[in-house]
């Protein structure tokens, strides 16, 4: 697949040219796929990998955040369940004592 030519107008900050002259030879263009973190758009388009980085960022910390909640609900039941283990094994350790001590 060829890499297509930039929309003329815009100035690369990196060659100071006009982005159709450049882009399609620089390694930095690159074809972004997926969903806009902000508008959840769906991104088909040939940017600037310098240009895309702040939505990128964007992503990544909506999946941070998630991932933190996510492993939040997991510590949380895990614990309860520690919990009631140990619980239900006092209360049998209890009745063991009564009945031998009683």
């Amino acid at each position: 697949m060829m890499t297509p030519r930039a929309l003329e107008g815009q100035i690369c900050p990196l060659h100071q040219k006009d982005v159709s002259k450049v882009c399609h030879k620089c390694p930095w263009f690159t074809r972004v796929i997926g969903k806009n973190p902000q508008s959840e758009e769906f991104v088909d388009n040939w940017h600037c990998a310098i240009a895309v980085l702040p939505m990128l960022l964007v992503e990544n910390a909506q999946q941070a955040r998630a991932t933190g909640a996510a492993l939040e609900t997991f510590r949380n039941s895990t614990v309860e369940a520690v919990v009631d283990g140990i619980s239900q094994g006092i209360g049998r350790v209890a009745q063991q004592r009564l009945r031998i001590n009683g």
